[in-house]
């Protein structure tokens, strides 16, 4: 099997049950390799069933616009998000199925691009440890903000509520897909500095001894031989790194605007959740006391997921950074005319092609986002408290 579809097994299985891998997996009867299918007709199946997750949708948009009246007394925050989050998580989980289904042929080529990474550099892998954090992390998630659920009145509501649920789960698997992939390549940029840093270390070691031509020989030739910086080719190297950008490119692509659409609802739901458990002592909204009880378990769901999204994409264009410091190191140690050639041109392409993921080619999806992102939510906190 794959290494790069063992790794993606579980949360593949989860996403097909909530209708976001209109795709399957095949399997060469005369090689075993493993492919992903993404033919209409092979997949009708998952095909149909996305089409009825989506129509449940629709319909619990619908639902919610017309149960959510702004014509009673209610807290700031929850008014805010009867008008606007509760309506946008079924949008989002609208845009999320018919993204991943117009999208699912990118999807192959992602991992063929990491699988050619893989091939090519297979001497400096290192094993995987199968650990599917993922797939837990979104159960105990989806498990904890059902608790206003258990909690509300009986009825309608309650059908409505788990709907909700539902276009929330999906929200969340969009996230978590998301972060996983960004995760995948990383693994390969660290897999492409191990090769750049046995450069790095093999040419360092030769201009040392160069440097030193009276050294003892009896030392040098029982020192363990190094690899020449020739046999690495520096050529294959920029060609993976291309293929690593490639796919950054694919996850922009299949995953921005879902990603955009998250991005502000959460961090509109994170200022009224704030705000609401601010309020929530207030006698005028005990109608509401339950879903109070909630808010600390939402207000960190929220800043958990924007952690996990700005933080995954910090740490892979970290990787590609300390690429480009360990490229211009090479450039000064470089032997040869020919690798002083190919390492300028590595050097130009890492400037022209950086690996970065956006919402949407709006903006950049890093820390200094996830910064700006809490400083405005703290100012439009205590603008709000000043009203309180």
């Amino acid at each position: 099997m794959n290494s790069l579809h063992k790794d993606i097994r579980p949360l593949y299985y989860l996403s097909r049950v909530m209708g976001l891998a209109p795709f399957s997996f095949i399997r060469d009867a005369e090689s075993g390799e493993e492919s992903i299918d993404t033919n209409f007709c092979s997949n009708i199946g998952g095909v149909i069933w996305s089409g009825i997750v989506f129509c449940v949708m629709i319909a619990g948009f619908i639902y919610t616009k017309v149960r959510y009246q702004l014509d009673t007394i209610m807290h700031p925050g929850e008014a805010v998000n009867n008008a606007f989050s509760f309506p946008m998580n079924f949008i989002i989980a609208l845009v999320a199925l018919i993204n991943i289904f117009l999208n699912r042929t990118k999807i192959p080529k992602f991992f063929d691009k990491l699988n050619f990474v893989d091939v090519k550099l297979c001497k400096y892998r290192t094993k995987n440890c199968y650990i599917y954090m993922d797939v837990i992390v979104v159960l105990v998630v989806f498990v904890l903000t059902s608790y206003d659920t258990l909690v509300s009145e009986k009825g309608l509501v309650v059908i409505h509520d788990i709907v909700y649920r539902v276009a929330y789960l999906i929200g969340l698997i969009t996230v978590v897909q998301f972060c996983k992939l960004v995760q995948l390549i990383q693994r390969r940029i660290e897999i492409l500095k191990k090769a750049l840093c046995c450069i790095l270390k093999d040419t360092s070691y030769n201009i040392k001894n160069i440097r030193n031509p009276e050294s003892d020989v009896e030392m040098y030739s029982s020192t363990k031989p190094s690899i020449e910086v020739e046999e690495l080719n520096i050529l294959d190297l920029r060609i993976a790194y291309n293929n690593i950008y490639e796919a950054s490119k694919v996850v922009t692509d299949v995953y921005g605007f879902p990603i955009l659409l998250l991005m502000i609802r959460t961090s509109i739901a994170l200022v009224t959740n704030v705000h609401g458990l601010i309020w929530s002592p207030d006698s005028k909204f005990h109608h509401s006391r339950e879903d109070f009880a909630s808010l600390p378990v939402w207000i960190v769901t929220f800043l958990g997921m924007l952690l996990a999204m700005t933080l995954s994409c910090q740490m892979a264009t970290l990787e590609s950074r300390e690429i480009a410091d360990i490229v211009q190191k090479l450039l000064l140690n470089s032997l040869t005319n020919e690798n002083l050639q190919q390492l300028t041109l590595f050097s130009r392409q890492l400037s022209i092609n950086k690996i970065e993921f956006t919402a949407f080619w709006f903006f950049t999806v890093d820390l200094s986002l996830l910064c700006t992102i809490l400083a405005s939510a703290t100012t439009y906190i205590v603008i709000l408290v000043q009203f309180q």
